[in-house]
């Protein structure tokens, strides 16, 4: 028998069983079987736990994305479009407000430019005068020849 993991929308009564696939001896759902499933889902949850996406021994995610299965318990979908409200059953009771950052942008959207300036740095016993930025400062000679003139003289 295929086993299958049982999920709704956070806050509906409906219920949908996806089918678990089996990895290294253990019951999974792709993340993108839940997509399908729940387009826009942001993340999976049983009561105050999220459930993360499974990571091998070094800690990086399993590609594809899955998360872990869990047996006789109905997992929560929380969905959420860009500026969206998400009621969550476990908040405080109001909206808590995801994917918009005070800006109005989306967190999704690229950074705004900014222009970085050198910093002013003077460091204890420093080589450079008082309030000179780094880029006025002379380099350094170079401490070793460089690779090609060690291999001309090998050659």
């Amino acid at each position: 028998m295929v086993a299958t993991q049982s999920f709704r929308v956070l806050g509906k009564q409906d219920i949908e069983e996806i089918t678990c696939e089996e990895m290294f001896g253990e019951n999974v759902i792709y993340w993108e079987d839940i997509e399908q499933v729940f387009p826009g889902v942001m993340y999976v949850k049983h009561g105050t736990t999220t459930y993360n996406m499974m990571r091998d021994l070094s800690r990086k995610r399993f590609v594809p994305f899955c998360i872990k299965h869990c047996p006789d318990v109905v997992l929560d979908i929380v969905l959420s479009a860009p500026g969206d409200p998400v009621v969550d059953s476990n908040s405080s009771g109001g909206y808590v407000q995801t994917g918009v950052l005070a800006s109005g942008a989306s967190p999704f959207d690229d950074p705004p430019e900014t222009t970085l300036t050198s910093p002013t740095f003077v460091p204890p016993h420093t080589p450079f005068g008082f309030g000179t930025t780094l880029d006025d400062a002379k380099p350094l000679e170079k401490a070793t020849p460089s690779l090609e003139s060690e291999i001309d003289q090998h050659f």
